[in-house]
């Protein structure tokens, strides 16, 4: 049911196929695509009403344009995503937005 999109086991490897690469590697992705493909499958896994969360890394290691298309699939999916931001202040909770004069929430 969650399947991860675009992946097969080829010769005992796990293979994406990549846009303008082919059929590669799993690991030869970067750490952002490898999340980006990933996410989606962990926000079906755990259905309407979930929660997971992911490393701060991997959030900071998206696109922006790839935080938004998450988000906005978690939102659709009823899924809560927590992860980890640094920032000054106090501890706090915030549904992301988007970049805003070049400040991400």
């Amino acid at each position: 049911r969650a399947g991860v999109a675009g992946t097969r086991v080829l010769s005992g490897r796990l293979v994406v196929e990549h846009g303008s690469r082919g059929t590669i590697p799993f690991d030869e992705e970067s750490d952002g695509e490898r999340w980006k493909r990933i996410l989606p499958a962990c926000i079906r896994a755990v259905g309407e009403g979930g929660v997971f969360t992911i490393r701060q890394e991997a959030w900071e290691g998206l696109q922006p344009a790839n935080r938004l298309e998450i988000a906005a699939e978690a939102e659709k999916a009823g899924v809560w995503i927590f992860t980890a931001k640094a920032a000054d202040g106090e501890l706090r909770a915030s549904k992301y937005e988007g970049e805003r004069n070049g400040q991400t929430d």
